[in-house]
């Protein structure tokens, strides 16, 4: 243990110093700083209170209505997050089948444990209501987990989740074998139709145990480059220069890319075929890139509170990173040299 971060603090800081020495007695750590709370900060959700809020989104004609399943076991929640800022879209977490109505696309997300998971969405009737999206002319696609459920079989020969094979829900003509071992790497791609395009780069990073083989259905992405794993290229896909795949119409695809929708090329690209397919006009990129700036500033402003209020030397010490000490206010803070 390296110390104490206080966070969320309503009140006088100077009220608190009490507190500060009675923690420090007790845990016999230092305490690095205290927080003050921070209104209106709109980051990465780190608990559930933001999906519930977004379970009961009504969507509109005029927007582009994306429904996520609710998986039990759903990892990942992120991956939607560029999504929902941006001014075009309606993003609702759907827990029934019923809550997929009105959806222009709807996506099936990661999964801490793939083939429980599949085994809900069955016995919830979610593989009919995909049925009726598709028919209705919508737009179905998985990430990671997700992904795979969307082929016709997960194979589990090492029991890595359980022995045996479950039928996925057959709407990509692929099939996954779960692996002993985990894929973590980083990945920079471009969309098969648009490789051309510089604008439509899709930067994000796989972590998954599963080899899908698409063949002979297309793939999703090409590969420009993977860092961090040297394992990726024989557990992603049986060609290891591609990610996920798709169908003729491109309705139907999965990728295992995470963080798929956090570049505004794509993204807009994205948006705009789904608009386009209900017959509302393209927004522009600098819509996307607008709002990817949004979510920067609150990192960003976030990283401004925590400098000024926590003594960060300690921290970086710990794991050998370089850093220096500057002064902000009344508090000795650090900041790394390489950012």
């Amino acid at each position: 243990m390296i110390g104490i971060v206080v966070n969320k603090f309503r009140g006088d800081l100077e009220l608190f110093a009490d507190g500060v020495r009675f923690l420090e007695e007790r845990s016999r750590l230092p305490v690095l700083g205290v927080l003050p709370f921070l209104r209106e900060l709109d980051l990465d959700q780190e608990d559930s209170e933001e999906v519930e809020r977004r379970r009961h989104a009504q969507f509109r004609r005029d927007k582009v209505n994306i429904a996520v399943v609710l998986l039990p076991r759903m990892s990942n929640f992120t991956d939607f997050n560029p999504l929902a800022a941006e001014p075009d879209v309606i993003l609702r977490y759907a827990k029934a089948p019923a809550e997929l109505d009105g959806a222009d696309a709807v996506i099936i997300p990661g999964s801490k444990s793939t083939v429980a998971d599949l085994e809900y969405l069955d016995q919830a009737g979610f593989r009919a209501a995909f049925a009726a999206h598709l028919s209705g002319g919508g737009e179905l696609l998985g990430i990671c987990g997700g992904y795979q459920m969307l082929g016709r079989e997960i194979c589990d020969p090492y029991g890595v989740e359980s022995n045996g094979t479950r039928l996925g829900f057959g709407f990509l003509n692929v099939t996954t074998e779960l692996m002993a071992s985990k894929t973590t790497t980083r990945v920079e791609a471009q969309p098969i139709e648009r490789e051309a395009d510089t604008t439509a780069i899709v930067r994000g990073y796989e972590i998954h145990m599963g080899r899908t083989d698409r063949a002979p259905v297309a793939s999703r992405f090409r590969i420009l480059r993977r860092l961090g794993d040297e394992t990726a290229e024989s557990h992603n896909d049986s060609n290891g220069d591609t990610d996920g795949a798709m169908t003729d119409d491109g309705r139907i695809w999965g990728t295992y890319i995470h963080g798929v929708f956090d570049q505004p090329g794509f993204r807009r690209l994205w948006l705009n075929q789904l608009r386009q397919r209900k017959g509302l006009e393209p927004f522009p990129l600098a819509v996307s890139e607008n709002a990817n700036r949004k979510l920067a500033a609150a990192m960003d402003r976030w990283a401004d509170h925590l400098e000024r209020h926590l003594d960060l030397a300690p921290i970086f010490s710990a794991i050998n990173f370089p850093y220096s000490q500057r002064n902000t206010g009344n508090q000795v803070v650090t900041k790394s040299q390489t950012w």
